[in-house]
């Protein structure tokens, strides 16, 4: 159908189309390169069936690829909510070894740095199911993260 629509306002722009060939069906001069030709019935057809094919392999390749992104999404999804009970099942662990303060010094670390509190679920869960620490405090907590923070550069500017 668009095929046709589309065909139909290229063909029939009468003003460049000599008055002499205005009866039958062609192709505007603009369009040809300024050679204009005729179009038979049969012709025309062919040209119509190919812009249909044409654009139905568009619509299925259109709707093959929202399904390919749209699967991916989903896969994507999927993998952080997996993601996400891991890190949920690591603090359960690990809560249950942390003191008042270390809790709350975890929570702000959490909120500040997530990548880095899910760092410290990691070592210290494997800390405490290697039976290497029982309770942690607060001052344990803060060596830990002294190890794993990135040393910080010291940026002096001269003025001269």
């Amino acid at each position: 159908m668009v095929g046709k629509q589309l065909l139909a306002s290229r063909i029939f722009a009468f003003s460049e189309i000599r008055p002499s060939e205005r009866s039958e069906r062609a192709i505007p001069r603009s369009m040809t390169g300024g050679v204009g030709f005729l179009l038979n019935k049969n012709t025309e057809l062919k040209i119509i069936e190919k812009m249909d094919k044409l654009e139905e392999i568009r619509r299925r390749k259109l709707s093959e690829l929202r399904a390919a992104q749209l699967e991916k999404i989903q896969q994507q999804a999927k993998e952080q909510e997996e993601l996400q009970q891991q890190v949920q099942q690591l603090e359960s662990i690990v809560k249950q070894a942390l003191t008042k303060d270390a809790l709350q010094r975890y929570s702000n670390l959490k909120t500040a740095f997530p990548e880095r509190a899910v760092q410290l679920l990691i070592i210290l869960a494997q800390a405490i199911q290697s039976g290497q620490i029982s309770k942690i405090g607060d001052n344990t907590l803060k060596e830990i993260l002294k190890k794993i923070s990135p040393e910080k550069k010291d940026i002096k500017i001269k003025r001269s």
